[in-house]
């Protein structure tokens, strides 16, 4: 996108450095507007050139600003029986604190450190017709997922160019 300030203004460069939706932009139209109405582009080359082809280029300075989004991917699938299943199936038909207690056991905590007796004891009863006996450890820890080797764009952090 390219994002533009005052060329008279009292600072050197952009002065919005990490909030993008307060900055003005250029639309296809040539008109300044929000970030939400923004022209965007394939490479920095075009940006520039869309840049310098407006006619009120002399009165504002250049910003290029990289504007990346995330991509809605489906949560990996778990096996049946596994801790990820039995948790989702949790959280689906039970209270967060019958989850968290599920949650803290799976991944060893000592759950008789943050609950009550009586708590652990209704937990328990509750968590039984998913087969968890909380009062023994797990037989199956819950394991942190691997996000593996993922370079992929929109898992980066923004990027903002200047260009003078």
């Amino acid at each position: 996108m390219v994002g533009i300030y005052s060329a008279d203004s009292e600072y050197d460069e952009h002065q919005w450095t990490y909030h993008f939706e307060s900055c003005m932009y250029l639309s296809k139209k040539y008109r300044i507007c929000s970030h939400k109405s923004a022209a965007e582009f394939e490479n920095p080359q075009q940006a520039r050139e869309f840049f310098h082809a407006w006619k009120f280029r002399d009165k504002y300075k250049l910003r290029l600003v990289e504007y990346k989004t995330h991509i809605k991917t489906e949560p990996p699938k778990s096996e049946p029986g596994s801790p990820r299943e039995i948790l989702e199936r949790i959280r689906t038909f039970e209270s967060s604190s019958v989850h968290s207690t599920a949650f803290m056991w799976f991944v060893g905590q000592d759950i008789h450190k943050m609950w009550s007796a009586n708590t652990i004891k209704k937990h328990n009863k509750i968590l039984s017709k998913y087969n968890l006996d909380i009062l023994s450890p797990p037989l199956e820890t819950l394991q942190p997922l691997d996000p593996g080797d993922d370079n992929e764009w929109h898992l980066k952090t923004n990027q903002i160019y200047a260009v003078k």
